[in-house]
């Protein structure tokens, strides 16, 4: 697609970027097992390609996967937060992360609670935590809005 079409395409776009999941796919909220199981394979493919361009240091691809405002971390800014993780990503090579899903919630506003065991390796330093991610979704689908270490 040609940039002029990309463009385009975005000013005819609604003016609200955000849509409900229960509206989209009337799967319901909470931690509904039938709720869960109507997202749990778009929830995979995004985590998937958010670690992929995490493990091959691709910081465009890797900021993709966040939404465009505001900070994933409570204590930092933006700006802060972007250079620290594309200074991380170009230095580090041989990344390897893997994680293991641990539940998932829908809030009555859509916004997806997953809670996954994360481990990480690169060079000389590996660690496994626990991390819960909180997903909205956007036109150009599901975006991290925040991210908390557990333990």
């Amino acid at each position: 697609m040609s940039a002029v079409a990309v463009l385009l395409y975005v000013f005819t776009m609604p003016m609200t970027t955000l849509t409900s999941f229960a509206e989209e796919y009337q799967c319901g909220t909470g931690s509904d097992p039938v709720a869960i199981e109507c997202y749990i394979g778009e929830v995979k493919e995004f985590l998937q390609s958010w670690v992929v361009a995490w493990g091959n240091g691709d910081a465009e691809a890797y900021m993709d996967h966040y939404v465009p405002f505001g900070s994933p971390r409570i204590n930092q800014s933006r700006d802060d937060w972007e250079n620290e993780r594309r200074q991380r990503l170009e230095q580090t090579l041989g990344i390897v992360v893997t994680l293991e899903l641990d539940s998932m919630g829908i809030g009555k506003d859509g916004e997806l609670d997953v809670i996954f065991t994360q481990s990480y390796r690169s060079g000389n330093y590996s660690d496994v935590v626990k991390k819960q991610l909180f997903l909205e979704r956007h036109l150009n689908g599901l975006r991290i809005k925040r991210e908390i270490t557990l333990d």
